[in-house]
């Protein structure tokens, strides 16, 4: 199914070495589920997701979690595209229907493409995945 490619997806980039990963979704419901399924996985992942009905201190919290390495995955939905920093992000998973000059589509892939001068990583692994589900 399409919400199985996603996890997918991410269960390669952590087999690919991938701590920090952060992941744009196409709906509310497809980050809330996703998130549980990754945090019952044989080996837990620790990730969590925001929407915009996230409190602001629960948002904080999970926001530094994941700064901190405490949160490996990170599912949002219309949240973090602009205006937040995570230096550390090492992959960015899109699964959304963007077009690669748009600018929203260029911010979400901002969000992994710090480099180390600003403080980020060496190397960031950027999917677009666009299906319909």
């Amino acid at each position: 199914s399409y919400l199985e490619k996603i996890i997918l997806l991410i269960l390669k980039s952590k087999e690919m070495g991938c701590k920090s990963i952060l992941v744009f979704t196409k709906t509310v419901e497809h980050a809330r589920i996703i998130s549980s399924c990754l945090r019952l996985q044989k080996e837990q992942i620790e990730a969590q997701y925001l929407d915009a009905n996230t409190p602001t201190e629960i948002r904080k919290n999970i926001i530094q979690e994941f700064k901190n390495g405490t949160i490996e995955v990170l599912l949002n939905y219309g949240i973090l595209t602009t205006g937040f920093d995570a230096p550390n992000t090492d992959s960015v998973i899109i699964c959304r229907t963007l077009e690669s000059d748009d600018s929203l589509f260029k911010q979400m892939v901002g969000r992994g493409l710090r480099g180390t001068e600003f403080g980020g990583t060496d190397d960031c692994i950027i999917i677009h995945f666009e299906e319909d589900y």
